[in-house]
């Protein structure tokens, strides 16, 4: 085929073959027609390709909706999460009993300290920690 680096422009020789010419204008060789058969498997292979292309977009396009999906159900189902409620326990340690009462998303402690839950640790805005263990709560 004429365009390559090698075949810039041509000039005809005969119906069925051209003087290839470099971007200098040198020749650089003849280049003969394609025949119907030569035609026929570059179409097929042109199709081919194209098909590839539009079986890989409606691939990647599968894969961006399921992510997609995945995302809204993760975040739906992180905005109907509940943390876990606290009754009022209390908690013996050297320094007596504390009474722990949640209110939203804080558990104030008898004590006076403010407690943010993570998991089954209560983290006092004092640098205690305190693990909810069955009905208790240890403080450390």
């Amino acid at each position: 085929m004429a365009g390559d680096k090698s075949c810039k422009s041509v000039s005809s020789l005969s119906p069925t073959r051209v003087m290839c010419y470099d971007k200098d204008g040198n020749q650089t060789g003849y280049r003969d027609a394609m025949t119907q058969q030569d035609m026929g498997t570059y179409t097929a292979a042109v199709i081919q390709h194209q098909t590839d292309v539009d079986e890989l977009t409606r691939s990647i396009q599968q894969v961006g909706q399921s992510f997609q999906n995945s995302s809204q159900q993760i975040l739906q189902q992180s905005q109907q999460y509940r943390p876990p409620a606290v009754r009022s326990f209390s908690s013996n340690d050297n320094s007596g009993a504390i009474t722990f009462t949640r209110s939203g998303n804080v558990i104030q402690g008898s004590n006076g300290v403010t407690y943010n839950q993570v998991g089954d640790i209560l983290m006092g805005s004092d640098g205690t920690k305190c693990q909810i263990v069955g009905p208790n709560i240890i403080c450390h």
